[in-house]
């Protein structure tokens, strides 16, 4: 069936697909720690702060992909 994959304050629902595709932002949200593992490997050497930055930075971007993810489990619900 077709689930709610996208709210938007001002519009509402403005997207709609089938239920697999839900899993489309955890799938986004291991791409984007590997890409910054990988990232963060290459640059431990030349610049610690920046590799430690970056690994900073993917706790604060998994945070608000979790709210993300259960906000739209909470609209679909």
């Amino acid at each position: 069936g077709a689930i709610f994959l996208h709210y938007n304050i001002i519009f509402g629902v403005d997207l709609v697909g089938e239920w697999w595709q839900i899993y489309y932002l955890p799938l986004m949200g291991v791409a984007v720690l590997l890409l910054n593992y990988m990232l963060s490997a290459a640059l431990y050497l030349f610049d610690k702060f920046l590799a430690r930055f970056l690994s900073a930075w993917v706790l604060f971007f998994h945070f608000f992909l979790a709210i993300g993810i259960f906000l739209l489990v909470k609209l679909n619900s």
